[in-house]
Parts: C-alpha cells; structure tokens; sequence
C-alpha cells in the first residue's frame, strides 16, 4: 500500500497528476491506490511536463520532480537485426517491434549499396507484412549481385504510421563457394611447384563474391592398379600474396611415380564444389647419363651387350671393342626422365638408336642429353672400334683350301690308274712276247 509522510494511504485517498503542455496546464485527479493512469487527448510528437502529488488524511504531499514525455502512438524501430549472407540474396533476421498498443501492419526493409556514392544509388524497399506469432520475423531479399556490399536498415508500420527511428543499420555481401580457379603447376625433382593466383572479388565465377582466403589440396599417388592413394600433406595454403608460388610434398614425393593433386579454393563461404584436378609426376632435374648400352649381333646371330657405367665426373673416352659387327644400337639411361637425347645428332624418344659401323675403325658416337628446359645439358663420346677381319684368312677357308686339294689328287690317281695304268700293263706284255720270239 503506498505511503505519504510515513503513513499508509486509505482506499478514499488518492494522487493528483499536473499537466503542462503547449498552450494547456491542467490538473488530473486520480482515485484509489492504482499507479498507472492514462492521459488522453495530448498533441502527438509535442512534449509534456509531468509531476504528481499524492494525498491522505494530513492534505497533499509534495510535487514530484517533473518528467518531459511526448505522446507518440506510432510503433518502435525493430530492434537486433541481423543478416546471413547467401547466393545473390541476403536473409534479414529481426526482433519484432512494438506496437505500442497499436497493431503493426508491416515492415519497410531498405536495401542499398553500401559504397555506391552516387546519388542514383540503386535502393530496394521491401514493404513486408509481419508473419510470425513470436518475437522473431525473417524476410530473403533476392535478386542481388555476389560480391557487392549492400546495407539494410528496417521501420515498423502500424495504423498511426512509421516508426520515428529506422533499426540501426547491418552490412552483408552475398556470395557463394568459389568456382575452380586459376593456377599452374610444375613436377619438380621430388616435389610439386604450384603457382597461385587469388580471384578479384569481381571475379564471380571464380571468387564467388567473397575473397578466396586459403587453397586445400590433396595429394594422392596413382598406382598401377587404378587405385588411388592419398599421401599426407600439408594440405590448407594460406594465401599471403594475390599470385604466389608454393611447393608441394618437399621430402614427401617421389621420382617417377604419379600423382594427381585436387585442389580447391576456400572463401567466407566454403570451399569450391568442383575441384581442379592436375596429374604430375616428379621427375630428377639431373641431365647426366647413368649408363650407356652397346647392343649388336655377332655372326653367329648371337645378341651381345656391353654397358659402360658412367661416374659423376666422366665425360667422354669408353671403348667398346665389337667384331664381326656393322652396326649398333646405342642405349642411354639418364638421371632426368624429362630429357631428350641425340646420338649422332639424330633425336631419339626412346634414348635409345640404331647406329652403322665402319669395319676396322674406331667409331665416335656423339650423346647429348637435355633437360625440357634446354638450358642443362651433358656429352658424352661412345667410342666403339670394330675389328678388321678381311686380311685374315678363316679356319674354313683352309679347310675348303685342303678339301679342295684333296679332291685334285684323288682326281688324278683315278685318272691315271683307269686311263694310263692298263696301256702301260698292255705294253709291258707285248714287248715280253717280241723278246720271247726273237730267243727262239
């Protein structure tokens, strides 16, 4: 029960409200012990001064100190607005207004771009009618452009008009997941060298209107089999210059075997959907020769091989020593899976090619390795001497020599014991019958 000087307030007593306006002061008299009074027909948007005295069976008590006030039906601002930015549209969150006793009839949502200065200034006003029974309301403002940044505000409506204040302004840029961006990578010698360029927001197929913070990548080794293997890298690349170079799987990644790299961009919103996909395959970056391999067929269609093992710091001066051979073929091992070699000036893809021979010379046959770059490149001299074997006289030819005179002799011998052999016999015996008539 309220009190006045100490004592307690009877049902009888009561307050007295002064009324100082415009052009108006009056007093308001109110019974019983009620602490909330409306005061009626006052001038909207006109300010009031307010003090009350209260009364008991002593008299009226003191004035209280006054208050200003204005009398306003029209409703608060909305209050706790907040925005979730989505693709090319931006959903509004807000804390329903009051009324102030009034039904509210809808909302005004402005939408304007944020740093557009001109005065033609492209302006959205949604006119919105409340829908939900609770504190919260919701509206998607759609058809908006990824990566420009737009400014909402909000005003209540109800039957005595809009809000005095709009809701404090919020800021959103709509955006989406980047789309595949640009980039280019290089196998190196036990690594990957990726170049990067971070899309301009203007960009929207690739930045997806909000700035690409970082790349993942991940790494997986392609085996034989089809399988796929992923390989534990380093994967988030955090972007530090807009075009930037950065190397992959350093002491992770191995010579000659292939990879394939999938790597996405990540903004504000998420990652990219799709991702790049690039196969390499770290190769050596040495030009140096490891072997080289003589192959050739000797006369008895036997196929030998000589291979001469090449140490860091020989350059040319091995001899192969081949016989009975008119040509080779030259085979070089490198170091660089990546190089091209020539022998005898004449490219070869398959490192390896098929050189004639000079019988009883010592054939020089130039190598050269070199790298895809064209700047490393090594020589080397395969120095390869056939035997001459012309003046030489084979074992078979003297057989056929002494066949030959074997034949000849028993030749003669027939000839002669069946031709000359029964004339001499002939003869002997009729000189034997002329001697024997000439004794008798």
């Amino acid at each position: 029960m309220p009190e006045q000087n100490g004592k307690q307030l009877r049902p009888s007593d009561g307050y007295e409200i002064a009324v100082t306006g415009p052009d108006t002061q009056r007093n308001v008299q109110v019974s019983g012990l009620s602490t909330q009074f409306t005061i009626e027909e006052l001038e909207n948007d006109e300010p009031y001064q307010f003090q009350i005295k209260a009364q008991n069976s002593e008299g009226w008590g003191d004035l209280s100190d006054t208050i200003t006030a204005s009398p306003d039906g029209r409703p608060d601002a909305p209050t706790n607005v907040k925005l979730t930015s989505q693709n090319q549209m931006i959903l509004v969150n807000w804390q329903k207004a009051d009324g102030n006793g009034e039904d509210l009839t809808k909302y005004s949502i402005l939408v304007y771009e944020t740093d557009n200065t001109e005065d033609t200034k492209k302006l959205y006003d949604h006119m919105v009618a409340p829908e939900n029974e609770g504190n919260e309301e919701e509206y998607l403002v759609k058809n908006l452009k990824n990566g420009v940044k737009y400014s909402v505000d909000i005003a209540s409506h109800s039957g005595l008009g809009e809000s005095r204040e709009r809701s404090t302004t919020v800021s959103a840029i709509p955006a989406t997941t980047p789309g595949k961006c640009d980039f280019s990578a290089s196998a190196e010698d036990g690594y990957v060298s990726l170049t990067l360029q971070q899309p301009p927001l203007e960009e929207e197929s690739q930045s997806g209107g909000s700035s690409v913070t970082h790349y993942q990548v991940v790494v997986s080794e392609k085996l034989p089999n089809g399988v796929k293997k992923q390989v534990e890298v380093p994967g988030k690349i955090e972007i530090t210059d807009p075009k930037m170079v950065v190397d992959i799987g350093k002491d992770i990644l191995e010579n000659g075997k292939v990879y394939e790299l999938d790597i996405r961009a990540v903004n504000g919103v998420g990652e990219s959907k799709e991702a790049n996909t690039v196969i390499v395959k770290p190769v050596s970056s040495d030009t140096s020769a490891v072997e080289i391999t003589v192959e050739y067929t000797s006369d008895d269609e036997k196929t030998l091989t000589e291979t001469w093992t090449i140490d860091e710091e020989q350059i040319t001066g091995h001899l192969f020593t081949l016989k009975e051979t008119k040509e080779a073929t030259i085979t070089v091992k490198t170091r660089c899976d990546r190089a091209h070699v020539l022998v005898n000036g004449e490219h070869s893809e398959k490192k390896s090619e098929v050189v004639p021979l000079k019988a009883g010379k010592v054939n020089d046959v130039g190598i050269t390795v070199i790298a895809e770059n064209k700047k490393d490149r090594h020589n080397y001299t395969c120095r390869i001497h056939t035997e001459d074997d012309e003046g030489d006289v084979k074992w078979w030819v003297w057989l056929a020599v002494a066949l030959g005179l074997s034949g000849i002799v028993l030749t003669a011998f027939f000839v002669y014991s069946f031709c000359f052999l029964p004339r001499s016999r002939a003869n002997a015996s009729s000189m034997s019958e002329v001697k024997h008539s000439r004794v008798e």
